[in-house]
């Protein structure tokens, strides 16, 4: 950073808007103009319902030999401490291996669907 700012001060840049290196751009942003901001608004009342389909799972603990029952691959995750992804490429490759080298997860049923209302932008 010492260098780049030795070469600001010595060749003075003419067109960098940057009044020092790493500074922050000077720019004013996204400016979004109140007809924009009412056609997002139409947009945004006019989507349908969210719809969630949410697969119980079942986790075997081969340490402690316990079986737990969840909701969803997303509160495997959450209890696990791993990225939901870990747990949907286990399940979607039917890997051997145990996830974090002690638990194994296995669907349960048919997917339930949940449908969640979004909230409307409340846009002014």
């Amino acid at each position: 950073m010492s260098k780049e700012k030795y070469y600001f001060d010595i060749l003075r840049p003419e067109y960098n808007l940057a009044l020092y290196p790493g500074a922050p751009s000077r720019g004013k942003g996204k400016i979004v103009y109140l007809e924009t901001r009412n056609k997002i608004s139409k947009a945004a009342s006019n989507r349908s319902p969210e719809i969630r389909v949410a697969q119980r799972i079942q986790i075997k603990d081969l340490l402690t030999k316990m079986v737990t029952v969840y909701p969803s691959i997303r509160a495997v995750a959450k209890t696990l401490n791993i990225d939901k992804r870990a747990v949907e490429n286990y399940l979607h490759l039917k890997k051997i291996d145990p996830i974090l080298g002690r638990y194994i997860p296995v669907k349960i049923g048919k997917p339930s669907i949940k449908i969640n209302n979004i909230q409307k932008s409340n846009l002014k």
